[in-house]
């Protein structure tokens, strides 16, 4: 089955926005300061043809951030 040309009340799969969101924070452990990054989101869409139905994928990473290094996330 073509997933894109699936209508449901006239959005395609492909109009569901995918929405990712980066929180950078500093963990106090035990008196030590350690860099993070929280990501938490929307990742996908699930398609359910039995059920005709669909439902979203969400996701929450946490992430120690290192000195002198770069994170793309797309």
């Amino acid at each position: 089955m073509d997933y894109t040309k699936l209508q449901f009340g006239g959005l395609t799969i492909n109009q569901i926005p995918k929405g990712i969101s980066q929180v950078p924070f500093v963990w106090n452990y035990g008196g030590s300061l350690i860099d993070m990054n929280f990501y938490g989101g929307y990742f996908a869409t699930k398609v359910d043809e039995k059920e005709n139905s669909v439902e979203p994928e969400l996701f929450w990473v946490v992430e120690r951030v290192e000195k002198n290094s770069s994170c793309i996330i797309y």
